[in-house]
């Protein structure tokens, strides 16, 4: 998407400088993809679950995605001159404000709770146990 934005609006109908359009519509975007693909991959270099890591990967997607749609429908503010586009960003950001309170707001699960469970079972325990997956044979008598 940051690629589509960055062609509309710098290349295709030069609402922006190039040079601005390549800073903010595709190389900002790109660096933060990349800084969060930095910061959980070291973050994630052992074993231990992490679930903030679904929270915050669709907090930087959704706000992504959401700004520069925003951008590439010519920012539709309700207040501003109505077009095809208002009653889709209205909508929008209603939706992207929603997963942002619903992230912020919902409470965080701990390892050993009802929702862990089944990853311990398929990963290891909290002592880093790993669970024996081999199918036996059971023995003839």
């Amino acid at each position: 998407i940051a690629g589509k934005t960055l062609k509309q609006l710098a290349f295709g109908e030069e609402a922006i400088p190039v040079f601005q359009g390549w800073a903010f519509y595709f190389a900002l975007p790109m660096l933060v993809a990349l800084g969060c693909v930095a910061f959980f991959y070291i973050r994630h270099q052992h074993r231990e679950v992490d679930n903030n890591f679904a929270r915050m990967a669709l907090f930087v997607t959704a706000w992504t995605y959401f700004l520069l749609n925003w951008a590439f429908f010519h920012f539709p503010w309700p207040w501003a001159e109505w077009t095809g586009r208002t009653t889709n960003g209205i909508l929008f950001s209603i939706a992207v404000i929603g997963l942002t309170i619903m992230i912020l707001f919902m409470p965080n699960t701990r390892r050993g709770d009802r929702n862990t469970r089944p990853v311990e079972a398929a990963y290891g325990d909290a002592e880093g146990e790993w669970p024996d997956h081999s199918i036996q044979k059971d023995e003839e008598v």
